[in-house]
């Protein structure tokens, strides 16, 4: 599983490392340049991420269920995309974009946790009768093995 934090202070430093003043920038060469803009790309990702597992947090301890103890009721806002919108500066839009996303994203890590993970084939239990070792005819069954996916960033809860 990936480890946002870790991937975040990586990031950072990669960035860091290119120079601290225009002056640094302008002496790299064109390749460096060019990849210095892609490690640029990918911390924004990085920091976009954790906007959106904080907005999440953000409504989580907002839920109308608890009333004005609820956390953008304390600081004085009718909505989580309120105080999300006032500390960003963002637009209405794009704080309950960023509410949503996150949102999903604790919620599609929640699921994968509740999921056992899928047996190796050396643990599997082996098959006895048509189809099994010994036998010459294979068996028309597809694979049960859910393709694996990439791994991407997520929210925890």
């Amino acid at each position: 599983m990936i480890n946002l934090a870790d991937d975040l202070r990586q990031a950072a430093d990669a960035v860091a490392r290119l120079g601290s003043s225009s002056a640094d920038l302008s002496a790299l060469p064109d390749a460096e340049v060019l990849a210095g803009q892609m490690r640029i790309v990918a911390i924004r990702r990085l920091v976009e991420t954790y906007a959106a597992c904080m907005a999440a947090t953000i409504a989580e301890r907002s839920r109308s269920e608890l009333g004005h103890s609820g956390l953008a009721a304390q600081q004085g806002y009718l909505s989580p995309e309120a105080l999300i919108q006032s500390s960003t500066g963002s637009s209405k839009g794009d704080a309950y974009k960023l509410v949503a996303v996150g949102t999903m994203m604790a919620d599609a890590e929640a699921a994968d946790r509740l999921v056992p993970p899928a047996p190796s084939p050396s643990t599997r239990p082996s098959r006895s009768g048509p189809g099994s070792a010994g036998s010459t005819r294979r068996s028309p069954r597809r694979s049960s093995r859910r393709p694996s996916r990439p791994s991407s960033p997520r929210c925890q809860r």
